[in-house]
């Protein structure tokens, strides 16, 4: 291809000197040349394999955008890789442009927003600034969709399908640039976007893909050519890292669960010396939830596991040592594939069957399998990059070579229908007012991707039944002339981005216990019925406990029993396994709003401590909504007050005896326990005051108090 020099495209020119690039690479100047990226409006579906550079043709488009004086909005499927975008692009402030970001605060109407130029968000957040109806919407003249082939993501799909078709009818309609490495029909995904399509098989760094089985005392590896090599070696998976390693270069090693991705940590450390001094964060050390020594010592040599039950901060610490070369060795889980940028010289795949709650034991899709080997090979330090499928036997490596190795990712589907995201947003197009009849509605779906795949009819009925059971829960109404309207408690629930089924359990379980009024009326609230009806909302489905034994739920509905919450005898025959879980959900919550350490809940209940964190986190945001929605016009179940301080202990993990101590903010959770037992065991009763008198000695005295933290609490500084 003849080199081009982009001297008429001044935005291109100042990005590159930007960013330090020379010029563009071979896939970006095609993707230029056939689309002009940097000077027309149209929309784009960019499908090319990862690291190839499709951020930097998002990132022209953006700059074009922000000169013309129009604001772009950036989504992505995860908070994780919306923050990493916003760091890559704060060069932009040379220019004067204004950055923001916004991953969460779901009923915030997002007004503050409208004063940055470049805004990253969340596919769900930006959801709901629409349905919140921000006014600098309408200044919005490009989206940049990331990660667009997460649109058949069961959980999350829905909601990228409703936030593209409902960008459609802005006006003026803003330009979309969709950004994938592995989808198969994005001719489809333009037609519905009346946008153009790119392709590329281009990439920075050449990949070369293997299968490799034991056999006898050997390994075989086999190409994508069905070439064979034979090397001697007892463990393929061992033998593959410590080759790479020794060889200067890194590897990511993914697995099918969590347990085995330390596994795969602890037994490679063994044959790596300690050598790292990295510091480490305060933060780290003194996390509570769980014992930070054995990550330490996994890093001291060089090693990192990282999976979705590992607090935030402890993931970033293994991104950034990775990153920064301090980390050689990953293993992980297949949410480390999803878009952030970690390239190493070698990708393992340990085994591509996983566990699946809806399908059981499953193999992995082509398209996963595809966006893991992607990051093998990186750019400017790699001459190439290599990727690893073990497999049990030659008969299962032939099978991988065919399937994934050869193999084509699927055509992406609709997921708009799920139960989980379509309720919430058929009740979003009419509290918007998008819709006011139910053809209203069918016509929105006609737009939307799943609009195409799925037959009119199949819409209709389930469209249709969602609106009934809505209507008969009081959350819409419909007029003799077939006119929509949410009611005060649709809206609401519209508003508070929850699902309506949550609203529903809490209309419908106003009695959920046997002589245990959820109305307080005076009476001490019987909180763990409170905490009972929050977990088993449709919003906390999907967090801990994910399986309950047959064992385990004739356990827990005993002690449900002796609480008096029935578990067992539920009007429209509900699942109440589901509802043991909730139960299981409420009493892990119990322990945490009664200062219970984080560590011991993760050990009572087998849990990991992300999973406490994320239950915790979108437990606070359900206790909140149910303050919202607790007044006594809407004929909620249970008292406002006590909604209002369950939400506070939640997000604070503390008794009711310790919340005053939250004024101190530099006092962590496991501090303010520990202030509130030695108050407790030395003064019985005792005030704010008094832990302010306190002296500088006694404070220190107290685990967890240092000096500078104890002149906090007494002094204010």
């Amino acid at each position: 291809m003849q080199k081009i020099i982009y001297s008429n495209s001044p935005v291109i020119k100042e990005l590159l000197e930007l960013k330090g690039f020379e010029k563009l690479n071979e896939m970006q100047e095609a993707a230029e040349t056939e689309l002009n990226i940097s000077t027309s409006n149209d929309s784009i579906v960019i499908c090319a394999p990862t690291a190839s550079g499709k951020s930097l043709l998002a990132e022209i488009a953006v700059l074009k955008t922000l000169k013309e004086g129009k604001k772009a909005v950036w989504t992505t499927p995860l908070r994780a890789l919306a923050e990493e975008k916003r760091r890559d692009m704060e060069y932009l402030r040379k220019l004067n442009y204004t950055v923001g970001i916004s991953t969460g605060d779901y009923d915030n109407d997002g007004s503050d927003l409208g004063k940055y130029d470049l805004i990253f968000t969340t596919n769900e957040r930006l959801d709901s600034l629409m349905r919140q109806q921000a006014k600098w919407l309408s200044s919005i003249g490009l989206i940049i969709s990331d990660e667009v082939h997460t649109i058949q993501d069961r959980k999350r799909g829905a909601v990228i399908d409703v936030v593209l078709t409902r960008s459609k009818f802005f006006r003026p309609r803003p330009r979309i640039i969709a950004l994938s490495a592995t989808i198969k029909n994005p001719d489809e995904l333009s037609y519905w976007l009346d946008a153009k399509t790119f392709q590329s098989n281009w990439r920075p760094v050449p990949l070369e893909e293997y299968v490799v089985f034991k056999e006898r005392r050997n390994i075989v590896i086999l190409s994508k050519e069905n070439k064979v090599q034979t090397k001697e070696a007892k463990d393929p998976l061992q033998f593959l890292i410590k080759e790479c390693v020794d060889s200067g270069a890194s590897v990511l090693v993914f697995t099918n669960t969590r347990k085995s991705a330390q596994t795969v940590a602890r037994t490679t450390a063994l044959k790596f010396e300690p050598g790292n001094t990295k510091e480490v964060d305060e933060e780290i050390l003194s996390d509570e939830l769980m014992d930070s020594k054995e990550v330490l010592d996994l890093l001291k040599r060089g090693i990192g596991y990282h999976h979705a039950g590992l607090p935030h901060h402890y993931r970033k610490m293994i991104e950034d040592s990775f990153r920064q070369r301090e980390i050689k060795v990953i293993s992980a889980t297949t949410t480390l594939a999803a878009g952030l940028n970690l390239p190493s010289r070698r990708v393992i795949i340990k085994d591509i069957s996983r566990w699946d709650k809806y399908a059981g034991r499953t193999n992995i899709k082509v398209y996963e399998y595809k966006q893991m080997v992607g990051r093998a090979g990186r750019p400017g330090l790699d001459p190439y990059g290599e990727s690893f499928i073990i497999a049990k036997d030659a008969y299962d490596a032939k099978f991988l070579i065919d399937n994934y190795v050869n193999g084509e990712p699927e055509v992406a589907r609709s997921t708009l229908l799920d139960v989980r995201t379509y309720p919430s947003q058929i009740l979003s197009l009419i509290y918007t007012k998008m819709a006011t009849s139910r053809e209203d509605i069918l016509k929105f779906v006609e737009h939307t991707f799943g609009g195409r795949q799925f037959r009119k009819e199949t819409i209709w009925n389930i469209t249709n039944e969602h609106l009934e059971k809505m209507a008969r829960a009081e959350l819409l109404e419909q007029d003799y002339s077939g006119r929509l309207e949410p009611t005060i408690l649709g809206s609401l629930t519209a508003q508070l981005y929850i699902h309506p089924e949550t609203t529903m359990r809490l209309l419908d379980l106003k009695d959920v216990s046997e002589g245990v009024e959820v109305s307080t009326e005076g009476k001490e609230a019987d909180l763990l019925t409170y905490l009972f009806l929050l977990a088993g909302t449709m919003d906390l489905s999907d967090e801990v406990p994910y399986s309950i034994g047959n064992e385990e739920h004739d356990q827990l509905n005993e002690l449900a029993f002796k609480h008096k919450i029935i578990i067992d005898d539920w009007q429209d025959s509900r699942d109440f396994y589901k509802e043991t879980k909730a139960f299981k959900r409420a009493l892990i919550l119990n322990e945490w709003i009664n200062g219970t350490f984080g560590r011991e809940i993760c050990i009572k209940f087998k849990m990991e401590p992300g999973d406490l964190l994320r239950l915790i986190e979108n437990s606070e945001w359900i206790a909140y909504a149910c303050q919202r929605l607790s007044t006594s016009s809407l004929k909620i179940s249970g008292d406002k007050k006590v909604w209002q301080a369950l939400h506070k202990r939640i997000e604070y993990g503390l008794p009711e005896q310790a919340m005053p101590l939250t004024v101190f903010n530099k006092v962590k959770r496991f501090r303010a326990m520990n202030i509130m037992n030695h108050m407790n065991q030395k003064y019985g009763k005792w005030t704010l005051e008094d832990v302010k008198n306190l002296p500088i000695g006694e404070l220190t005295g107290i685990p967890g108090i240092g000096e500078k933290i104890a002149n906090w609490i007494k002094y204010g500084v």
